[in-house]
């Protein structure tokens, strides 16, 4: 029985790839599976990169949908100011640990 042995070394060019599935929207995952699809490092940011872009998409559609309604507007305003820093914060810390 052979045993696979995940190597613990993650070349630099894995690193920029990962990094460009972080920082480029929705183009930056595809195009890192792409150039790199046998990489698992690269796959996994470019995946994770992908559904958090769409999570983001779909909450900023439905909040700026809702607040159109002006007795909703008086709700979300606060998670409007709270939300949104959040996600940009999440998202820059995310893509400078990777």
């Amino acid at each position: 029985m052979e045993e696979t042995v995940l190597s613990k070394e993650i070349s630099s060019e894995s690193r920029v790839l990962g990094l460009i599935a972080w920082l480029l929207i929705l183009i930056g995952p595809v195009a890192a599976i792409l150039i790199k699809p046998e990489d698992y490092f690269v796959k996994f940011h470019a995946f994770q990169s992908l559904i958090f872009s769409i999570c983001v998409i779909i909450a900023h559609v439905t909040l700026t949908t809702l607040s159109q309604i002006p007795v909703l507007w008086l709700f979300l305003r606060p998670l409007f100011l709270f939300v949104y820093p959040l996600i940009y914060i999440i998202w820059l810390v995310v893509a400078l640990i990777c």
